[in-house]
């Protein structure tokens, strides 16, 4: 398949599928992981299921190397597929697959290692140092054969078509949940049925992904001679400024939760698990933006049009300020009914800490796009500087404020909000501006129109709470929700973008659709 012949209707074309499917994926994920904590709850004990989050972002630290590694490694593939040169490509991908597979290979004598010191070094509550053992070898597993599959990625974003990733996504968390639920009934409820559910869902989802990039791009073979240690050599710096710039990351939600399972007990740290997974859920969803947008952003820098990369970058930020802020709005002003209505009464208490991280969640949500121009300009030592910075500032914060002021939970998540306002409004747009060599604002203003749409959503529904009470129903919530947020996205998207950004949105979306919507809205 040829790329950089291919006019931009051609390569837009898949931008239906990969929208589509990565918002059933999204969609699904969140659906699935709404259910699934008060499912565990009732069914493991309050205590028990503490540790499952705690294993889940142990996971992230442990998988950190490879993961981000891929990044490296899709940028130098997806580069040599859109200039057409098949040796290269080959010798990146053979080195990508062999590279990664021996990070796997040093990566699994950690885990193991984990697995076995896991109920020495955290508190387990209720629950049984041989079944913590079990989960946490088959979860960091499954994520280990999670994260190789991924140097796959670059292969289905060069091409567009994302939307086959998306789908063996979908196979994958339908099958995890389907698995969890079976073994429950089967073998009764227990940390070790989770455990297998997520080993044997990732072994098919690891096939699915090697069987459809083949069929995709059956000229990238894995064959030896091709192995380049210049390259890997070359990747690999990348690649380790991108590996401490997440490790970095890792120091923001996931260490406040950890510090909330070390210093405060599994309780308290169920409670926070809570809002963690809701600032997941939120994340998620502002990726099925960001994923679907990346491969244009890679298309333009291979074509050196670093003009087009800002423009959509600025133009991206807009418009996920704008989706997003109702959304965190609607949450914030009634928090405490979605807590009873999702995870019980008992939760409620957590309405002002969801208050205190999600106003800075929307800044949060608004620059994601910007994490791919440092890896596409070769400039992530100085993001890995800030972020790894203002990571450990986050913990020392979060200790301070437990430790020191007393304020337990809500001084963990207003450690947390501070730290992320210095990362996402103070430093992260400023570095990146200075990387295109653009004005100082070039970033911050298009995080402008999300904050108002915000602060005058905020407004209305605290304003509404004045002349009628929301049931904590999911009927009720979810009534208001939808029919309230079709509203608000027509009346966002035509005052709030710009016409560049509405123009520049039309022409990668396919003509039936762009058809259907007016221009004055889009």
């Amino acid at each position: 398949m040829k790329l950089t012949k291919t006019d931009e209707k051609e390569f837009s074309k898949y931008l239906a599928h990969n929208m589509v499917t990565n918002i059933v994926r999204t969609a699904l994920t969140a659906l699935i992981g709404l259910m699934l904590v008060p499912f565990f709850i009732d069914e493991l004990g309050r205590g028990v299921y503490g540790i499952l989050p705690l294993a889940t972002s142990i996971t992230t630290y442990v998988v950190v190397i490879s993961d981000e590694l891929t990044k490296a490694f899709s940028r130098s593939l997806i580069i040599a597929l859109h200039d057409e040169d098949k040796n290269e490509a080959n010798k990146v991908y053979t080195t990508t697959v062999l590279g990664l597979g021996k990070v796997v290979l040093m990566l699994f004598p950690v885990i193991v290692l984990i697995s076995y010191i896991s109920p020495s070094i955290f508190q387990i509550g209720l629950s049984s140092a041989a079944g913590v053992q079990l989960l946490f070898i088959m979860v960091l597993s499954s994520a280990l054969l999670l994260s190789f599959s991924s140097c796959f990625n670059g292969i289905y974003m060069a091409f567009n078509r994302m939307y086959i990733l998306y789908t063996a996504r979908i196979a994958h968390i339908l099958l995890q949940a389907a698995l969890i639920l079976v073994l429950f009934f089967v073998n009764g409820a227990s940390l070790e049925m989770v455990g297998l559910a997520h080993i044997v869902s990732g072994i098919v989802f690891f096939v699915m992904v090697w069987i459809t990039s083949r069929r995709l791009c059956p000229s990238l073979k894995i064959e030896r001679p091709n192995y380049d240690r210049a390259i890997l050599k070359e990747i690999s710096s990348l690649g380790l400024w991108i590996i401490t710039s997440k490790l970095g990351l890792l120091m923001f939600i996931q260490a406040s939760l950890v510090v909330v399972n070390v210093l405060l007990g599994t309780e308290e740290e169920e409670g926070f698990a809570v809002v963690a997974n809701l600032i997941s859920m939120t994340n998620t969803t502002c990726m099925t933006i960001t994923t679907v947008i990346a491969p244009f952003l890679y298309r333009s820098y291979a074509e050196n049009n670093m003009d087009n990369v800002i423009k959509i970058a600025k133009a991206s930020m807009r418009f996920i300020g704008l989706f997003i802020a109702f959304p965190i709005a609607y949450l914030c002003i009634f928090s405490s009914q979605i807590l009873t209505a999702w995870v019980g009464g008992e939760f409620s208490y957590l309405s002002e800490i969801i208050v205190v991280m999600f106003i800075i969640q929307l800044a949060v949500c608004t620059v994601g796009i910007l994490d791919t121009i440092p890896i596409l300009l070769l400039k992530m030592k100085k993001i890995a500087f800030l972020t790894l910075t203002v990571g450990v500032a986050n913990i020392i914060f979060a200790i301070i404020a437990v430790e020191v002021i007393g304020m337990g939970t809500m001084g963990v998540a207003a450690a947390w909000a501070l730290s992320m306002f210095i990362l996402n409004v103070l430093l992260y747009p400023l570095a990146i501006a200075k990387m295109t060599q653009s004005g100082r604002a070039v970033y911050l203003m298009p995080m402008i129109p999300g904050h108002i749409a915000f602060v005058i959503c905020l407004v209305l529904w605290w304003a509404s709470t004045y002349f009628f009470t929301l049931p904590a129903t999911w009927m009720a919530i979810l009534g208001l929700f939808f029919p309230a947020f079709v509203l608000y996205l027509v009346a966002a998207m035509a005052l709030g973008l710009k016409r560049e950004d509405k123009d520049m949105m039309r022409r990668v979306m396919p003509g039936r659709i762009a058809r259907l919507i007016p221009r004055w809205m889009l």
